[in-house]
């Protein structure tokens, strides 16, 4: 079975159009079929292929193929337990040491 290519995370404002991205965002705005994330750097619209059990508020980890500023999710968890200022940090400092 071929692997799947591994997801990049970053900020939301760093998507690229056909990449396979790995983002925490919180949910700003739920429909039946998409969820408008933000993470401070600006929303984001996650179309889903089935309803979460998220709601508005919630942090949430999104793991997806992006398509210019939409997201098509093909995993959506629970990161309401996260320490989001510590996420940031940690990430900047790997974005800053690690090219992918």
């Amino acid at each position: 079975m071929p692997r799947r290519m591994t997801a990049k995370v970053v900020r939301l404002n760093e998507i690229h159009t056909a990449t396979r991205v790995a983002v925490i965002g919180a949910i700003i705005h739920k429909d039946d079929d998409k969820i408008t994330i933000d993470d401070g750097t600006g929303p984001v619209d996650v179309m889903l292929s089935q309803d979460v059990p998220y709601e508005v508020k919630d942090v949430v980890r999104v793991i997806g193929r992006a398509y210019g500023s939409t997201i098509e999710a093909e995993i959506v968890q629970d990161a309401n337990g996260i320490n989001t200022d510590l996420y940031k940090r940690a990430l900047g400092i790997i974005q800053t040491y690690h090219e992918y």
